[in-house]
């Protein structure tokens, strides 16, 4: 049997056993395993149709994508390249499962308290996320989980235990562990599998220890998106507030050399440029760093960026997906924020990433029920007010 044909069946088969297995239970789980399975199906029927009957490597990305390349030129087979855009956006860019990202959840608790909610909820979608894992990945390097062949985001294919994995991990793990036992009931079952979850993988470069994409990886590169900066943000176990600060900067200063999006995107250019803009999250990284005046100028280019065809403003790109680009928008304002509030642990950091010659007035919501008022206007603080008023505290003003 030619290897594309194996590809086929075996992926077929997979979908098959989750669709039998599929329950209420365990929907969100078993929905991603198929969406993600049946895009992988859908790329080897392509294959399939483009060697015509010649023997291939499956997982060889050079010949899906003339695969897919031949396919748009066929009429009658468009209708794959339309449905695996689809899947792409269902699996790829995007998180599928039926109550948000875990990560979110424990998010969520930390600002309601709503221990319910995370105990009939959170808890328990994350302990069926761990017992996924741990039963999908069988191998296991000094203890640890052996995460892989996975794709690093979608810049470094087939990689073993890759950063955005393993830091969504371990920050989750880390959440979770750090409630009162009287919360977490199974204590145990999730100290078990951070004892066995894998290490942030490292690497040299300038002299300097930083974070690298993956344990194993082809430096290969087939997209713009720096997978190591994940550990920076949305997960944010290292930076200014965080673990190792100094890693953390030469991990933002290694990602920008080797993958040259220290930019704002230019309308008309190739989507697939490197820049700090679109989905891009150069800037909420450069926040969690501190780096005001780097933030400023990011701030400044994406908001500005405006596209002449466009009557409404807040259309922005095309960057790297289509308009309106509204993960441009929700960038800025992500961005924005990080500049003028960060919490770690107990601690609420008030203007830690705003440049000093910026004017600001905020209210926003913190962890534990919070609420921040704030005005700096000149160089000085005009106004600060924390409610409830035993949160005052907690605060620190970097100013």
């Amino acid at each position: 049997m030619l290897k594309v044909d194996e590809a086929v069946y075996d992926t077929n088969k997979v979908i098959c056993r989750n669709i039998s297995v599929f329950d209420a239970s365990e929907r969100g789980l078993l929905s991603q395993n198929i969406l993600a399975q049946l895009r992988n199906f859908v790329e080897y029927i392509v294959q399939k149709v483009y060697s015509n009957g010649v023997d291939t490597d499956p997982n060889d990305y050079q010949d899906k994508k003339a695969a897919w390349e031949f396919v748009k030129t066929k009429g009658e087979l468009r209708f794959l390249s339309k449905f695996h855009n689809l899947l792409q956006k269902s699996v790829s860019h995007y998180t599928f499962d039926e109550g948000g990202s875990e990560r979110l959840m424990l998010k969520y608790y930390e600002y309601t308290l709503e221990e319910d909610f995370l105990k009939t909820e959170a808890l328990p979608y994350a302990r069926d996320l761990f017992c996924y894992i741990e039963t999908r990945f069988k191998g296991r390097a000094e203890g640890k989980i052996v995460i892989g062949p996975l794709q690093a985001v979608e810049t470094y294919f087939d990689t073993v235990n890759p950063v955005p994995v393993v830091a969504g991990m371990r920050a989750v793990l880390e959440t979770i562990l750090g409630f009162g036992r009287e919360l977490v009931g199974d204590r145990e079952f999730f100290e078990r599998i951070y004892t066995i979850t894998p290490q942030l993988p490292e690497e040299e470069w300038n002299h300097h220890t930083v974070i690298k994409p993956a344990e194993i990886y082809d430096e290969k590169r087939m997209n713009v998106e720096a997978p190591e900066l994940y550990a920076l943000y949305p997960f944010q176990l290292l930076g200014k507030y965080g673990a190792d600060p100094q890693k953390a900067y030469h991990t933002f200063l290694h990602a920008l050399e080797t993958g040259g999006q220290m930019k704002p995107h230019v309308l008309g250019i190739n989507p697939g440029t490197p820049c700090y803009s679109g989905w891009q999250y150069i800037g909420n990284v450069a926040a969690v760093l501190g780096l005001g005046d780097t933030c400023g100028v990011i701030l400044e280019n994406n908001c500005g960026m405006q596209n002449p065809g466009n009557r409404f403003p807040a259309m922005w790109g095309p960057v790297y997906d289509a308009v309106p680009d509204t993960d441009h928008g929700a960038n800025i304002m992500n961005m924005l924020q990080l500049m003028v509030l960060q919490c770690s642990k107990e601690k609420i950091y008030v203007l830690p990433a705003l440049p000093q010659n910026w004017d600001v007035r905020f209210r926003l919501f913190a962890p534990r029920k919070t609420i921040v008022e704030c005005e700096y206007t000149n160089g000085r603080l005009i106004h600060l007010e924390i409610y409830p008023e035993w949160r005052k505290r907690d605060i620190v003003v970097e100013r």
